[in-house]
């Protein structure tokens, strides 16, 4: 199924409380939404990066999200590599990975676990 639409959406969840080894301070979630031509829709999440590296990589990675064919893993994993290949954050290729993986169980019909050997 190609690909027709990305979005990404950026929230800060302060959480200031001290631990054996140190203090956590505010966490920076984003959260990634693909969609297909047919109505589906893949979810899945980033975290880590200050929200201007999420937002300028996410930008940078949904030129080559737009039209993508994804129609099984294969499909996923040549688009991380890719992905990896221009540098694009981490964060930013795990979230989208998860929202592709999302997608694709909708698509087969599969929970999503089952494409990480969990059965």
């Amino acid at each position: 199924m190609k690909i027709i639409g990305a979005k990404g959406c950026f929230f800060s969840v302060n959480v200031n409380f001290k631990i054996s080894s140190g203090s956590i301070g505010p966490s920076h979630q984003y959260v990634y939404m693909v969609q297909t031509k047919e109505g589906l829709y893949g979810f899945g999440g980033g975290v880590g990066s200050p929200p201007y590296i999420n937002k300028f990589a996410f930008r940078k990675t949904k030129k080559h999200l737009i039209n993508l064919n994804i129609s099984n893993r294969r499909d996923i994993e040549k688009f991380s590599e890719f992905m990896r290949s221009i540098r694009v954050d981490k964060y930013v290729i795990y979230g989208l990975e998860t929202a592709l993986y999302d997608l694709l169980g909708k698509i087969e019909n599969k929970p999503f676990y089952c494409y990480f050997g969990q059965k």
